[in-house]
């Protein structure tokens, strides 16, 4: 019996071309999502520093553009991704994952810096 073209191909255990295609869809779409979350999160940030006094609203600032820095890696990141495919497509992916985690690591930062100076 021949394998049909979606299954899995048991000797080589790997996902059939389309089906990677529509896992890489459904990364990008997810990492659009988050992308919005996170630009929206900033933004709520960039009111509050417009709030505070000079020398925290410096501070904040700070803040803000080492997350938006981090924010345009993880934009270039998915830009790369729904431009690529393949092995490729499996490293850009490696390296926008680190993006993200360092991204998220800069925003618990950046958020628990706007929690003490209230």
């Amino acid at each position: 019996m021949e394998p049909r073209e979606e299954q899995v191909d048991e000797f080589s255990h790997q996902i059939p071309p389309e089906g990677k295609e529509k896992r890489g869809q459904k990364y990008t779409r997810k990492l659009e999502s988050k992308i919005k979350e996170w630009t929206a999160l900033i933004e709520t940030l960039r009111a509050k520093a417009k709030m505070a006094e000079v020398d925290v609203k410096i501070r904040y600032n700070r803040e803000i553009g080492n997350l938006e820095k981090k924010k345009d890696v993880l934009e270039k990141g998915l830009k790369e991704l729904k431009e690529s495919s393949g092995e490729a497509w499996e490293a850009v992916k490696s390296g926008t994952e680190k993006a993200m985690s360092d991204f998220k690591q800069a925003l618990e930062v950046a958020l628990s810096k706007f929690k003490k100076s209230k």
